[in-house]
């Protein structure tokens, strides 16, 4: 029988727990939209367009941005759309991509803040994790409170302890759990 998670059936600490936020949620999108839209309307006013709709022109960037975050990528999207584009487009819409990771880690503080989360394990516990769709064990070697996450080694991953290399997997607490006999441990060298 496989051991519960920390998390188990949606409630922890006796409380309702909603799901963690995605970086693609809505309301992200949003917020990105906002921050690049003085940009965004300045350079349509050196463009030519005289009174851009803001609204419109929040709209156009929140839809271009769906699941993307590269500016060039978001800037075909508005292409597409009819935009004409150029290279300062694409350098303000670069932006997208650090606004995202900054407003969603905002967002999971505010999300473990509010559920109350405090991760279980201990910095050298051995905890299991499923990476591309594969069993491991490892040993956490750090914890993110803030974020609720875990940094585990593992050495079957080409982790490394010291020096040049990645030092392990971050994962949500919510993905880690006791270890399975079933589950092979890692090499701990």
């Amino acid at each position: 029988m496989s051991q519960p998670s920390q998390l188990s059936l949606g409630r922890i600490h006796g409380a309702f727990m909603t799901k963690r936020p995605s970086s693609h949620d809505e309301k992200i999108d949003t917020l990105i939209a906002e921050e690049l839209l003085d940009d965004v309307i300045g350079w349509l006013k050196a463009s030519g367009d005289e009174d851009p709709d803001r609204d419109e022109v929040r709209k156009s960037l929140e839809s271009a941005m769906d699941f993307e975050d590269d500016g060039y990528k978001i800037a075909r999207q508005l292409d597409n759309d009819g935009w004409d584009v150029d290279a300062e487009l694409v350098h303000i819409l670069d932006n997208a991509f650090p606004n995202r990771i900054r407003i969603h880690r905002d967002f999971v503080a505010k999300w473990v803040e509010e559920n109350g989360i405090k991760p279980t394990f201990e910095v050298g516990q051995t905890v299991a994790f499923k990476e591309r769709n594969k069993s491991h064990t490892g040993e956490i070697t750090r914890i993110n409170e803030k974020q609720a996450e875990y940094t585990i080694y593992c050495a079957e991953m080409g982790h490394v302890r010291e020096g040049t290399g990645s030092h392990g997997v971050i994962l949500p607490f919510e993905a880690v759990s006791i270890p399975e006999e079933s589950v092979e441990p890692c090499p701990t060298t």
